[in-house]
């Protein structure tokens, strides 16, 4: 652990991403969980991180005037979005004028969650529907911070603690008129090892496939009894939220 966060820390990876020296890196705790870990030999007690830290530095909290409800027309959209759809509208308007969009996907092999970018609706599919695992943001804070002194539009959706994260990392160095924030109602993320053994799990109960598709929030069975669903090349695996153990175990606390 670093600096004086203790057991608050929440893994956003801020401070790795702005460290000068990279002396700050993200690793594993024995629950799979990533953290940030110091190389006092790289340090120079900059305080960088400390500054920028979410926990340390808490984000300024605004007044809002007004709240609005949102629902994509388009069924195919709905379909595959955890609710209404709003994510892709959002970054649809975004893209329309050549920006970039970055949002949560899976690792090819689909046992990790990473930030990404997207600079089309291809890769637009690829960040919609949850993804209840926490997300390795990579080098997106500074990529995005790049794009938004080029001029671009920036859609970034993120957890809360992410989102203030980047708030904390842009700071007043880049204009903030063209960034688009978007966080999500967070209910908690299991760690990539936990998610990982999952999928190592049902691949071996599933025949052995690689998975194609993974959507967490299916609506196979309805939107309020929503599924996990696995696709393979020739079957696939669907069963509701009472019944998948990975779901069960997620809104239950076990391993948030």
């Amino acid at each position: 652990m670093i600096y004086d966060v203790g057991d608050r820390c929440v893994g956003c990876g801020a401070c790795a991403s702005t460290c000068p020296h990279t002396a700050i890196s993200m690793k594993e705790d024995k629950m799979g969980f990533c953290y940030p870990e110091i190389d006092e030999a790289l340090c120079t007690q900059c305080h960088l991180c400390q500054k920028i830290c979410p926990i340390l530095q808490k984000p300024v909290l605004h007044e809002n005037s007004m709240g609005y409800g949102l629902q994509c027309y388009d069924e195919s959209v709905l379909n595959n979005s955890s609710s209404g759809g709003a994510f892709y509208l959002l970054a649809s308007e975004v893209l329309s004028r050549g920006g970039v969009v970055y949002g949560a996907a899976y690792s090819s092999d689909f046992t990790k969650v990473l930030h990404k970018a997207a600079y089309d609706f291809r890769g637009l599919a690829e960040l919609c529907g949850s993804k209840y695992v926490q997300s390795d943001v990579g080098d997106t804070f500074g990529e995005t911070r790049e794009n938004l002194k080029a001029g671009k539009w920036v859609l970034y959706s993120g957890t809360p603690c992410q989102l203030a994260a980047l708030d904390n990392y842009l700071g007043e160095r880049v204009s903030r008129e063209k960034l688009l924030s978007v966080d999500i109602l967070c209910h908690g993320v299991c760690s990539p090892k936990m998610w990982g053994k999952y999928i190592e799990y049902r691949k071996k109960s599933d025949g052995g496939f690689v998975p194609l598709k993974v959507s967490m929030r299916d609506k196979t069975y309805g939107w309020r009894k929503f599924s996990l669903k696995i696709q393979y090349e020739d079957n696939s695996y669907v069963e509701s939220v009472n019944q998948d153990l990975f779901l069960r175990g997620f809104l239950r606390h076990v391993y948030l």
